[in-house]
């Protein structure tokens, strides 16, 4: 399998990162850094809840279920 596929197979969970050996295992934590820095590059904490108008990152726990997210997620 090439690195490429290893890190998709594990990203999928097709395959366990604890049975990787250390160099595979690096590169998939840096495919998960990636993908983490672009989801949280793409959090709105400008938006406001529907409910109450504050913005998401002050807004009361009473306002159901809602948090920072994109839009269309």
């Amino acid at each position: 399998m090439s690195s490429e596929e290893v890190v998709n197979a594990v990203l999928s969970g097709q395959v366990s990162y604890d049975d990787l050996p250390d160099p595979e295992q690096a590169l998939v934590r840096r495919a998960w850094e990636s993908r983490d820095i672009a989801l949280l590059a793409a959090l709105d904490f400008t938006r406001t809840c529907p409910d109450c108008g504050h913005p998401y990152t002050s807004a009361s726990p009473t306002c159901r279920d809602h948090s920072p997210r994109t839009e269309g997620q």
